[in-house]
This record gives C-alpha cells, sequence and structure tokens, in this order.
C-alpha cells in the first residue's frame, strides 16, 4: 500500500504526536500557571481601585497627571489590605465561633411548656 506521497507505508515517515520527557524540569514549569486565581483576585482588585481614586481625582478637577499619581498611590496600599483580606489559610481551622445547640435558642422563641392557665 502506498501513501498520497508515493511512499510505502513501511517508508512512510512517523508523526511523534506526544512531548518527549524533559528532565530538567522546564516542561513541568510551563504547566504552572503564572498567578494564583487569589494573586490575580488581589492585583485587580488593588488595579480597580487605584482607577476609581484616579478617575474620582480627575472628577474632581485635577489634571490627568495629578489623577493619575492619585490612583498609582492608591494602589500600592490596596494590595496588602485586599492581601490580608482574601487571606485563605487551609492548615488553621475557622475561627468563627461554633454554631450553638438547638436547646439554647438563638433568639427563638423557647419550646418548653410553660403552664399559663393558673
Amino acid at each position: 500500500m502506498t501513501t498520497e506521497t508515493g511512499l510505502s507505508a513501511a517508508a512512510a515517515p512517523t508523526v511523534r504526536t506526544t512531548r518527549p520527557a524533559t528532565t530538567s524540569g522546564v516542561g513541568s514549569l510551563m504547566e504552572k500557571p503564572l498567578l494564583t486565581a487569589r494573586s490575580a483576585l488581589v492585583l485587580l482588585l488593588a488595579v480597580l481601585s487605584g482607577a476609581v481614586v484616579a478617575a474620582l481625582s480627575l472628577a474632581a478637577g485635577e489634571g490627568v497627571p495629578r489623577s493619575a499619581l492619585a490612583g498609582l498611590g492608591a494602589v500600592a496600599p490596596a494590595v496588602p489590605f485586599f492581601n490580608r483580606l482574601i487571606e485563605h489559610d487551609p492548615v488553621r481551622p475557622c475561627r468563627h465561633p461554633p454554631e450553638p445547640a438547638a436547646a439554647e435558642g438563638r433568639g427563638r422563641a423557647q419550646t418548653d411548656s410553660i403552664d399559663v392557665t393558673s
């Protein structure tokens, strides 16, 4: 049997469909994301807060250079603020107080029987 190029099937070149295994670890670096979703969210919120500050400064009558500097000045403290606000630490357990049992009430009417006939 011959292929479209006129070569027999045994003489046809083989096509490699998988990547060769890398021993240097460079291939594994390319599979990891550059930023985690949490880091991207922190940076996005910081840039958005800087844009809001710049827009408010521009609307207040400041010039474009001063508004841009005000926006950049707002981004710098926003990064650690949102980083701490969105902090996720799976090692430590949740710090919320435990839910009270149903018998403790939680502001609901008590279900104990009260004799009101006397």
